[in-house]
């Protein structure tokens, strides 16, 4: 923004001219990464920061949505998992339930090899977003959870508990 401040709407409108002209003038797409408001729904284009220019003005506008504990049996995943997944969806449009046609992505931890002993013992490990593919036909859990709760069960012990009898 050069400066200005982020909540102006007219410093907005000029910035997001002069990307809509650069844009034109190279025949090129021009993506804006913003932030969102803490607090408000991540889904909705009302929940970017600053000026209401910067969604208004843009062609569209894509949010994170993070996949919900409800909803990752929907895509093969243990409700555990979900924090992990989310997709990019368009919030300048109807919004739709999670799909296995969807393009999720999941957020894992890539070790960096970057360390430097003596000083800088331990290489980073650092956030990044791949593809993530639902299997909505597998289970939800994996096997070895699932035989594994199956034997705990059948090795649990019963007991018999007397009826309990009222009387008036």
């Amino acid at each position: 923004m050069g400066g200005a401040s982020q909540n102006d709407n007219a410093a907005a409108a000029l910035f997001m001219g002069q990307l809509v002209s650069v844009a034109a003038n190279r025949r090129i797409a021009v993506m804006v990464a913003h932030h969102a408001s803490k607090g408000r729904d991540p889904i909705s284009a009302e929940s970017a920061m600053g000026a209401a220019s910067f969604v208004n003005l843009s062609r569209i506008a894509l949010g994170v949505e993070p996949l919900a504990e409800k909803d990752a049996g929907s895509v093969g995943l243990p409700p555990w998992d979900a924090r992990q997944v989310f997709r990019v969806i368009g919030n300048k449009q109807n919004l739709s339930f999670p799909s296995e046609n969807d393009r999720w992505f999941r957020l894992i931890s890539v070790e960096m090899r970057n360390a430097e002993p003596p000083i800088y013992p331990n290489g980073d490990k650092v956030g990044v977003a791949e593809v993530f593919q639902p299997g909505v036909s597998r289970q939800a859990f994996p096997p070895d959870m699932v035989r594994d709760a199956l034997m705990t069960i059948d090795g649990a012990p019963t007991s018999r508990v007397a009826p309990l009898l009222l009387s008036e």
